[in-house]
């Protein structure tokens, strides 16, 4: 029941953004939008949803890996709706994930590379969405300097 009111509360976050953008427009630029425009679907508001649902529904980046475990958009994104670059935040990984110490401590990594550990590394407390993207391929922000380094991350390559 939770996944199908997620589901909803996502797909009519999408109608309403894509039909506030639809609104009609004054000579001023001030969108002028009733809510019968807002909530009524077009085709081209139902391609939008599918597209922005399509690996929360099936891939193998982090968003779906989240869908798996029963977390939705609103979840991460919380009540307002998701814009395009709308990430989350380090705290609201952090309810789930827990802090940095905490993620230092579980990241499993062998003894001869202890001091690669990439949640205790020394760039300190990036964003969490530098590394772990949810609708595209995560690549850990590391391998950007240290090319000689084996690593792996949820939702990446």
């Amino acid at each position: 029941m939770r996944r199908f009111t997620q589901l909803f509360a996502l797909m009519l976050m999408v109608l309403l953004a894509a039909g506030a953008d639809a609104a009609d427009r004054t000579s001023g630029g001030a969108r002028q939008t009733t809510a019968a425009q807002r909530t009524k679907p077009t085709q081209e508001d139902r391609q939008l949803f599918d597209k922005a649902t399509a690996s929360w529904k099936n891939s193998s980046f982090t968003d779906h890996l989240h869908q798996q475990k029963g977390v939705g958009c609103v979840d991460c994104h919380g009540k307002s709706r998701p814009v395009k670059g709308d990430a989350a935040d380090n705290a609201t990984c952090s309810k789930c994930h827990g802090d940095y110490p905490a993620l230092a401590a579980r990241s499993k990594l062998p003894a001869k590379l202890a001091n690669r550990n990439p949640h205790a590394s020394h760039l300190g407390d990036i964003d969490c969405v530098v590394c772990h993207k949810a609708h595209t391929v995560s690549a850990p922000y590391c391998l950007g300097c240290h090319t000689n380094f084996d690593m792996r991350i949820p939702g990446g390559k």
